[in-house]
């Protein structure tokens, strides 16, 4: 329950309380702010506490040499998310917010915007032994090398 006696008020905390239990929805475009910039792409915080990762192929239609030519730490930009993985990592665009907005619904190329169904255990494809000599490596259970160790009759220890 929230009130106030401005109903404006009111609005507000009712919207910030929405923004702090809200899950990310595959599909949505939101309004985030970019929080850390890497060569590989940029991390945009798109609602309190959950960043997603929008790869640098996905900030712009053309070819972006640096990641800092699109934008930079602070800066708001609108992005979709286009995947949330099996391990709750979010996959942003902004390439897919650009193409809306001039209308092109064309996505050839693009993966789906639909979350990743759980991964099935793999079949039991016989154990995890590679083959080769397994955990014994041949040698002695005393860890000794034997009378001598060089063969038979001979070595400092048989005389």
């Amino acid at each position: 329950t929230i009130s106030s006696v401005d109903a404006a008020v009111a609005e507000r905390a009712a919207e910030q309380v929405r923004l702090l239990t809200e899950e990310v929805q595959v599909g949505r475009i939101y309004k985030g702010r970019v929080t850390s910039i890497k060569d590989f792409g940029a991390f945009i915080e798109i609602l309190p506490g959950k960043d997603g990762l929008c790869h640098i192929s996905e900030l712009s239609d053309g070819y972006v040499e640096s990641v800092s030519d699109v934008c930079q730490v602070g800066d708001e930009l609108q992005v979709k998310v286009i995947l949330v993985d099996d391990q709750d990592r979010v996959k942003l665009s902004r390439k897919a917010v650009l193409r809306e907005e001039r209308g092109e619904t064309d996505t050839a190329g693009e993966q789906p915007a639909q979350q990743r169904p759980p991964r099935e255990p793999r079949p039991d494809r016989g154990g995890g032994d590679r083959g080769g000599r397994g955990g014994d490596r041949g040698g002695r259970r005393d860890g000794g090398r034997g009378q001598g160790g060089r063969g038979p009759g001979g070595g400092a220890g048989n005389q």
